[in-house]
This record gives C-alpha cells, structure tokens and sequence, in this order.
C-alpha cells in the first residue's frame, strides 16, 4: 500500500490487513474495456450460430433419430452376431405349441468346459419335475433354460446342437434362490410364496415357469401338497413348467398323472459324484448320505444317520435299481449302435468286393472274346490260304495232310482257350464273407427269418401283440414269439459263369439247302458265313439258300454279303418253280 501512489491506477480491491492493494493501471483500463467488449461479442455470435444450425439440424430431427435408431439397432445385431460366433451359437427350429427341447446345450458363463445337457419335453407333457442330489446341476439346468429362452427372444444364436427347437414365450416367470430379506421380514418360504403369488396371477398358456426347490422351506408334508397345487394350476392353463425338488410324494405324483413327466440329473455311484448328464423318464434320488461324506462329514455320523432312516419301503433303492437299469439299457445301446457301425463296415467291404468281381468278370469276357475273335480271324485266314491252295492246284496226299494237320490243330487250339476260360473263371470265384453272428438287427415285416428250435425258415407276416409274430413256413402259418425268430443273413449270389462254347470243325457239314427264314438278318449272316465255310472244307461247289421274298431284308442282306466272298463265283435266284426270287443259288 506504500506504493500505490507510484503507478496512476484505479483502486478495485483491498486485503483485510490493508496492507495489500489491488489496482487497475490506467493504460489497462481501455485495453480491459476492448477485451470485454469482444468477449461479449464473441458470445453473442455463437449465440447466433448455435440457433442457426439448431435451426437447420431442426428440419432433418425426424431424419436424424430414425438414423440413431437404425445405428442402435444395427449395433446390437453386431454385437449379437460376435456374441455368437465367439459361443460357436446356433438358431434353435420354432417348436410347435407346448413342445422344447434343448440339446447339446451350454450355459454361456461356465464356457466350453461345462458339460451339455439335453432337457425338454413333447406336447403332451407340460410340466417336467427334476430331481437328484444336490450340487448335480439341476439348478444350473433352469438358469440355462431361461438364459438361452430369452436369449433366443432377443435373435441371439445358442451355443445348442441345431436339432433344439424351442417356442416364442410370451413370457417367462422364474423363482430361483433364496428370497428372505430382513428388511421386508421375510423368510425364505414366504419369500417363495409371494413370487408364486404373483407368477399365478400372470401366467398364460404360452408362459415359461421356472421354480427351483419347489415347496422346500417349510414342513415337508405341507410344502409337498402347496407344490402339487401349484404345477397342477399350471398344467391347466397350459404353461410350460420345469421344476426342481427333494419332495418324494412330488415324484410320485410325476410319474401317476398325466401331463406331468419325471426327469433326474445322473450320479455315478463309483465316484459318488454327480456327471450333470439329465436322465428323462426316471425320478432321482437326492444321495444326500453321499453327498455328506464327499463334503467331508465324519463317517461314523453318517452311518449314525443311516441307522436313524425310517422304515418302509426303500424309494432310494428302488430309484438307484431304475438307474443302474437305464445305465445298462445306454450301454447296451451303445453297443448296438457299435455293432451297427461294423456291420455297415462289413457291408461297404462286401459291395466293394462284389464290384471288384463284376470288374474282373467283365475283364476276363472281353479278354476271352478279344482271344477268340483272334483264333477265329487267324483260323479263317489259314482256311482260306488252304482253300485256295487247293482251287489252285491238284488235290495232292500233301495238301490233305496240310488240311487234316489245320484241323486238329485248330481243335486243339479251341479247346485250350476254353479250359484257360475255365480256370480264369475259378480264380474268380467271390470269397465267401462272415458277417457278425449278432447285429441287434430288429425283426421287420416281410423279412425272412429262421425258427431254430424247429429248423425251419419263414416270412413275418404280421405282428400278434407286443411280443408275437405270425410267420408264414410255406403255406402254412404259425404265431410264434419274437425271442425264437432269428433274422436270416442274406446268401452272396454266386458269381456270374464266364462260358466259352466251341465245337469241333470237322464234326459240322454243310447242307445242301440253307434255309434262313424267320431269322434275324444278323443270325442269317452268320448262318450263312458258317455255311460257307464247311462248303469250303467238305468240298461242297452248289448250295442253295432260302431267304423267301417278305420286305427283301434278309434277299437283299444276303446277295451284298455273296459279293464281299472272294470264293464266291457266281450266285443268281433260282427257276421260278423252285423258288424263284425266295431262293439264292451259290457257286464256290
């Protein structure tokens, strides 16, 4: 303040102690007053551009929110399309009214190391009670089923096998969890019965419900009966139910009355663990006394717990006999299945050797007509080189000779191609291949099968009841139980025989009248060419062939061969009473 008088300024402000001033110098002060008055201006133009542009953005608002909205949507296409591909997911078929099935399903959180369950139900059946020991996944099953139903909803592709098939809820009601809260005084089966409140007024007949541990929290008995009330109340309106529980009269209940159907998820009693496989068809039993002891409780309290079980009938046993008769008929299935599998193999092995042996016998007939066609060709050129020998010459005992030796040779010669045709035929016989002794091949209409116990071979007709067929032995018919049928394998068919005829030239002679009518004019050629040729060796100079007159095919077919022999000499119809234009007169 002792040197506020050194700079001509304007006071603004002052310190508390006085011991501080704040001025203004004057050669500021306008410099202030142009900064302000900019700043002002400033302000005003964006003023003016911002309601300028909110002017224009105003026109295009209808333009611009149908984009943002486009753009929202498209995101969540995208995001559910990565979403998707990252689960490898699947779109489920749409099911008809009241079926579901989930096959081959995951729950998204637990990842690719969750087991797959497969859960559902046909039409007919509306409400599916799960059972069986805790911690064995029937839990996790609702969440599933809920999260991939709303999944589905939403267009979202399923980690699922794609034969699942699951409808549009309208909605989907769940109670899963403990509801008691202290600060709405509520315990746990009230927590339970005030949802339930709500999910009966709500339901519809195309409604999904979920409810986990279904009347448990409260005295057994009277828990059990409020549980039937309940599912039997949504059974009537239709809604698909999938519920958990430990109540046996719930069991019970499930496997007496339609619409209702029992299901439990698997307990391996080697391990006495739990394999998250869910068996349809059969209650489960909760293995409370298993579980305890994996856990870790002390053996002797639980033999002691043992020992404190009421009387009665054992429904644990009894449920732990279905199992072990389920897991039995699966690994007969399975064996089955495998047997199946070998058979097929059998049979591919079986038609790839069969079209071997069509290719090989398809072979050896081109190859023994290829040999023959050479035998003959060469034959016929040695025959006709001797023929004209002797047209050329005198008939001398050499040239004879030369002729008998052609013969016998040629003989000769036929008869080793046709024993060579015989033993490529052996060597192609098929091998005879054992099939399976027992397929599991179940009996079917109109197969044939074998009643061993009479050695007797049949027809099934017709079926008798669940375990009769009427067979029919020849002609007389029989009703018989399936356990004494025995399918018939099917005999291989013996293979094709590859046969080669030749006969003995010097057994055949020429006539002195052919006669080739009603013959194809193929089969007259070779008639005809056979006829010449035994006129050739026997000697014969005339012959006649009757072609008759008709369409003049065979006339006509006949003359132009005539013309092609070179030992043809001359060939001219016959005189009008015996023959005339029916009959062809050869000279050699």
């Amino acid at each position: 303040s002792n040197f506020k008088g050194r700079v001509p300024a304007d006071v603004q402000e002052v310190s508390g102690s006085c011991a501080t001033v704040f001025v203004e110098p004057w050669d500021l002060v306008e410099k202030n007053n142009r900064l302000k008055e900019a700043q002002e201006a400033w302000r005003l133009e964006v003023s003016r551009l911002l309601r300028e542009w909110t002017g224009m953005v105003r026109v295009l608002r209808e333009t611009i929110l149908a984009t943002m909205e486009a753009l929202a949507e498209w995101d969540t296409y995208w995001a559910r399309a990565r979403w998707g591909h990252a689960q490898q997911g699947v779109f489920p078929s749409i099911a008809s009214a009241g079926a579901w099935s989930l096959r081959q399903a995951r729950h998204p959180l637990l990842g690719p190391q969750a087991v797959p369950i497969d859960v559902g139900c046909e039409a007919e059946v509306k409400a599916l009670l799960l059972s069986g020991p805790n911690t064995g996944g029937k839990t996790v099953t609702l969440k599933t089923v809920g999260l991939l139903s709303l999944l589905n909803q939403w267009g979202v592709p399923l980690p699922l096998s794609e034969d699942s098939q699951l409808p549009v809820w309208d909605s989907i009601w769940t109670d899963i969890g403990d509801p008691q809260s202290m600060d709405e005084a509520l315990s746990t089966f009230s927590g339970h019965m005030a949802r339930m409140a709500v999910i009966l007024k709500q339901v519809t007949s195309a409604s999904l419900v979920l409810l986990d541990e279904l009347g448990s929290g409260t005295d057994p008995e009277e828990g059990g009966a409020l549980a039937v009330a309940f599912l039997e109340h949504f059974v009537r309106q239709g809604s698909a139910v999938l519920a958990t529980t430990h109540h046996g009269g719930l069991k019970t209940h499930a496997w007496q009355t339609p619409g209702f159907q029992n299901a439990s998820v698997e307990f391996d009693l080697a391990s006495e663990r739990p394999t998250y496989r869910i068996l349809p068809g059969i209650p489960g039993s909760s293995h409370a006394f298993e579980t305890a002891r994996r856990v870790g409780i002390p053996s002797e309290l639980v033999e002691q717990a043992l020992s404190w079980r009421h009387g009665g009938v054992d429904t644990a046993q009894v449920l732990l006999r279905l199992q072990e008769t389920q897991q039995q008929l699966r690994e007969r299935e399975q064996l089955i299945s495998q047997r199946e599998k070998d058979f097929r193999e059998v049979q591919r092995q079986t038609d790839l050797l069969r079209l071997r042996l069509k290719q090989k016998e398809a072979e050896l007939k081109a190859q023994g007509a290829a040999e023959v066609n050479r035998f003959v060709k060469a034959s016929r050129k040695e025959f006709e080189h001797l023929v004209q020998q002797i047209r050329t010459g005198e008939l001398s005992k050499e040239k004879i000779k030369d002729v008998r030796e052609f013969l016998t040779q040629t003989e000769q010669t036929a008869q080793q191609t046709e024993q060579a045709a015989l033993e490529q035929q052996k060597e192609a016989q098929p091998v005879e291949i054992s099939e399976p002794e027992e397929l599991g091949v179940a009996l079917a209409l109109g197969m044939s099968v074998r009643i061993p116990s009479q050695d007797l071979e049949g027809v099934v007709e017709a079926w008798s009841g669940k375990k009769n067929a009427l067979v029919r032995v020849g002609n007389i018919r029989m009703t018989l139980s399936r356990d004494e049928l025995t399918p018939v394998k099917k005999r291989p068919r013996p293979a094709p025989r590859v046969e080669i005829y030749t006969s003995s030239v010097a057994e055949s002679k020429p006539v002195m009248t052919l006669d080739l009518r009603g013959q194809r004019l193929e089969s007259a050629l070779e008639n005809l060419e056979r006829q010449l040729d035994l006129a050739l060796m026997q000697g014969l100079s005339e012959f006649s062939v009757i072609h008759g007159l008709g369409d003049g095919i065979l006339q006509k077919g006949v003359q132009e061969y005539l013309k092609t022999r070179k030992e043809v000499q001359k060939y001219f119809f016959s005189r009008p009473e015996e023959g005339g234009f029916g009959k062809t007169v050869v000279q050699l």
